[in-house]
């Protein structure tokens, strides 16, 4: 019995675990969608060339990096939610110009 409490106790704190994790995704990802709508309503829907994309995608990544050096781990979250949504509206402007 008493080994029945034990996994019983452990399956409850995994799925506690779980549960966290899950609703920690979804506000990132809200952050996410969050950050795509500035940037739609700051610039409109934008349509570069594969390589500005890169360009833009990798200015980003170096703002993530310089956060990251300087330990500013708020401005390394900010910065990487930026990044995802950069790469999301790089793939939107992807789909949208492909010719089928």
């Amino acid at each position: 019995m008493k080994e029945f409490f034990k996994n019983t106790n452990v399956y409850i704190l995994n799925y506690i675990n779980v549960y966290n994790d899950i609703m920690l995704q979804k506000d990132i990802l809200n952050k996410i969608v969050i950050e795509r709508n500035r940037q739609d309503d700051k610039w409109g829907p934008q349509n570069h060339e594969i390589y500005k994309w890169l360009a833009i995608l990798g200015e980003e990544v170096g703002e993530a990096n310089k956060a990251a050096l300087e330990q500013d781990l708020n401005g390394l979250l900010d910065e990487l939610v930026q990044v995802a949504a950069v790469s999301v509206a790089m793939i939107e402007s992807i789909k949208r110009n492909m010719k089928d």
